[in-house]
């Protein structure tokens, strides 16, 4: 999708993202990629709805680009696994 920035963590515990999405049609295509008929075999929207924040002037940088990283935990909490 063009124009999305930010960071995403993935972990067998689920998924953590924050993104910076430019409003129209690649907000749009964002939803629907991560929703219900997206590309993942479940709605990543159906329990927690996405947090729309703030809109931000386009010409302020929020992030400087995508990345995508894989983490053994999302959370560390420093609560011992059983």
């Amino acid at each position: 999708i063009p124009g999305v920035r930010g960071t995403v963590y993935v972990a067998s515990e689920g998924i953590n993202a924050q993104f910076a999405v430019p409003v129209g049609d690649q907000l749009r295509s964002l939803l629907q990629t991560f929703g219900k008929e997206g590309c993942l075999p479940f709605d990543a929207f159906e329990q927690n709805p996405p947090n729309m924040g703030d809109v931000v002037d386009s010409n302020v940088s929020t992030f400087d680009r995508l990345i995508v990283r894989t983490r053994d935990f999302i959370l560390r909490d420093g609560i011992p696994l059983e």
